[in-house]
C-alpha cells in the first residue's frame, strides 16, 4: 500500500472505503501481481 494524494473515487476504492472506513482514503493498493498461471 502506498499514499496518494486527493482525488475521485473509483468503485472500487469506494467499496473499500464502505468495507475499511476512511483509512482506506489516503492508501491505494501496490502489491504486486502475476498473470493467473505463474
Amino acid at each position: 500500500m502506498t499514499p496518494k494524494g486527493e482525488q475521485e473515487l473509483s468503485p472500487e476504492e469506494r467499496l473499500l472505503r464502505a468495507i475499511f472506513g476512511d483509512k482506506s482514503k489516503d492508501v491505494k493498493d501496490s502489491s504486486l501481481r502475476l498473470p493467473s498461471g505463474q
